[in-house]
Formats: C-alpha cells, sequence, structure tokens
C-alpha cells in the first residue's frame, strides 16, 4: 500500500512539473519556428508571413486575433488583439493577468509585468486592447545580433576607407 501511495505521489510531482515547464505561451516554447508554431497550434493560420503568424477565434463573445511574431524564423513573442473597448472585458482580462503575475507598473494608459522569462504589455485603445507578451531571453538575442551586425558594418565601412 506504502508503494502506491509513493508512487502516485511521484507520479503526480513528475505530471505537474513536466506540464508546468512544457511550454512558454499556450503550446509553444519561445525560439521555435514558425513550422513548429504552426504545428502547436489547433487552428488554421489566418495569415502566415516571415515575420508574422496570425490567427482568429472567438471568446468572450469577441473575435480575437492571436499574432505570433518571429525574428530570424525563431518565436520572439505574442499577441492577443481584442476587436472590443468594452471595459467589462478589459477589467477581467486585466484582473486576471494581475492575479497571474502579481500588480502592474503603469507607463502612460498602458500596464506593463515583468518576469525571469516574458515582459507583458497591456494596451487599451478607443477601439480595441492589445495584450503582448515578449520573450525576455530572444529580446536579449536579438540586440546581441544587432550589436553584431553593427560592429560588422563598421569595420566594413573602415576597410573600404
Amino acid at each position: 500500500m506504502k508503494k502506491w501511495i509513493l508512487f502516485l505521489i511521484f507520479f503526480t510531482f513528475s505530471f505537474s512539473a513536466y506540464a508546468e515547464n512544457d511550454y512558454d505561451f499556450r503550446d509553444v516554447k519561445w525560439g521555435m519556428s514558425r513550422v513548429e508554431v504552426i504545428a502547436a497550434e489547433d487552428m488554421k493560420p489566418l495569415r502566415i508571413t516571415e515575420k508574422y503568424i496570425s490567427y482568429k477565434f472567438e471568446l468572450m463573445g469577441s473575435d480575437i486575433f492571436l499574432l505570433y511574431e518571429f525574428f530570424d524564423n525563431s518565436l520572439l513573442g505574442a499577441n492577443y488583439v481584442y476587436e472590443t473597448s468594452d471595459d467589462e472585458k478589459f477589467s477581467k482580462i486585466f484582473q486576471t493577468l494581475k492575479i497571474k503575475y502579481g500588480n502592474p507598473e503603469k507607463r502612460s494608459n498602458d500596464y506593463f509585468w515583468e518576469t525571469e522569462e516574458v515582459e507583458i504589455y497591456l494596451k487599451k485603445n478607443p477601439s480595441l486592447f492589445k495584450i503582448k507578451y515578449t520573450s525576455r531571453k530572444m529580446n536579449q538575442y536579438i540586440n546581441e545580433y544587432k550589436e553584431e551586425l553593427d560592429e560588422k558594418e563598421k569595420k566594413h565601412l573602415l576597410s573600404i576607407l
């Protein structure tokens, strides 16, 4: 009997630890390729470009666009865009984010949360509101990549002179 209890505790702990660390956002991990993201979503993409993949679905009576953003074919971030200015829905989304990430920092009319892995912005416009998730690790990669390109460009320009 003790063996079964220990097995159940171990199994439950192992499964929950695996499930929590499996994905960064929905069913994807930051850095995935466009093909991997498309395979992970169970919806048909609305549009696919080099920089974005978009989806559209309905939630709480509103159309929502899901927009995955890529840099160098690696998933950088994701956006939920709600085509509504309904204050009640905005409040529900705000409270959900507040429960999950704590009290936000307010920047102008936007709200900002930051974790070790992601930056989250909640922005409200007159006709819509948007939640933007950006991978901190991918942002750092992009900044380093741009700095490296700038250095190569400077060296190239100096070699021409």
